[in-house]
């Protein structure tokens, strides 16, 4: 899927609409499409990421999310895996999710420096989620308090402190 024809499908609408205006007013038409470009393309993925998560809601089993890949969206439909058997080492218990008595969701304007959004998409790509769905985990991670320990741990009446060089 790529958004590049309906950003320019707006864009000419835009032109369109100020054909019999004056050649300042046409300039003035184009140069605001494009500086909407940004903002409609978010628009749509918005759109698409709220369709997808209408989509998984009334499906069984499967879950639709929207990757953005090289700055364009990709749908990705993945079925639910089947319950394995209980092994005697489980792995530790998913971070919880969000709370079940507010089923709706929020949207949050985060700035990130670029570099850190990049290093996010990566490791989102790396855990075949999107971009969003890794966050959120990553938070909600960062949120469950952790297990207590089972290892015993020996506490040192020695305590060293200062500055290392």
């Amino acid at each position: 899927m790529q958004f590049d024809e309906y950003i320019t499908s707006i864009q000419q609408g835009l032109a369109r609409s100020t054909q019999l205006a004056p050649d300042n007013v046409q300039r003035t038409a184009e140069m605001i499409g494009q500086a909407l470009e940004p903002e409609a393309r978010l628009a749509l993925t918005r759109f698409a990421s709220d369709l997808a998560e209408q989509i998984t809601a009334e499906l069984d089993g499967a879950v639709v999310e929207i990757h953005i890949r090289g700055g364009e969206p990709a749908v990705v439909v993945e079925q639910a895996a089947a319950q394995a058997p209980e092994s005697v080492a489980e792995a530790p218990a998913p971070p919880p999710p969000p709370s079940s008595e507010d089923p709706s969701t929020a949207r949050l304007t985060l700035r990130l420096p670029e570099s850190l959004k990049s290093e996010i998409e990566k490791a989102a790509a790396a855990d075949g989620k999107s971009t969003n769905t890794w966050i959120v985990q990553a938070a909600q991670r960062a949120l469950t308090p952790p297990a207590p320990s089972t290892v015993p741990t020996h506490r040192s009446v020695r305590r060293m402190t200062g500055w290392a060089h």
